[in-house]
């Protein structure tokens, strides 16, 4: 699940959200990698720091993101945070 706050700094206006690493059962489409590598993408790590964190090539993690994008049918990390909230909220329900 999602949670999340807002948040105002002088005239800016801020959001922050919370989800939940995705589960074998949210995402039975993904492999374990590929569930580890959706944590650090959903964090907001860039494919140089997911490689440098799971000890791989920043090709691999390249090529492990591809997969997920391809497996879940979006074609952006901005999508994949959609879809991971999407899927928190429904589990939510």
């Amino acid at each position: 699940m999602a949670n999340g706050a807002r948040f105002k700094i002088g005239d800016e206006e801020f959001a922050c959200i919370a989800i939940d690493a995705p589960s074998d059962r949210d995402y039975p489409e993904l492999t374990s990698e590929e569930r580890a590598v959706c944590v650090h993408i959903l964090a907001g790590l860039s494919t140089v720091e997911i490689a440098e964190a799971r000890g791989v090539s920043p090709k691999t993690i390249e090529n492990q993101t591809t997969s997920i994008f391809r497996k879940l049918g979006v074609f952006s990390r901005s999508e994949l945070v959609v879809l991971a909230l999407e899927r928190g909220r429904r589990r939510a329900d």
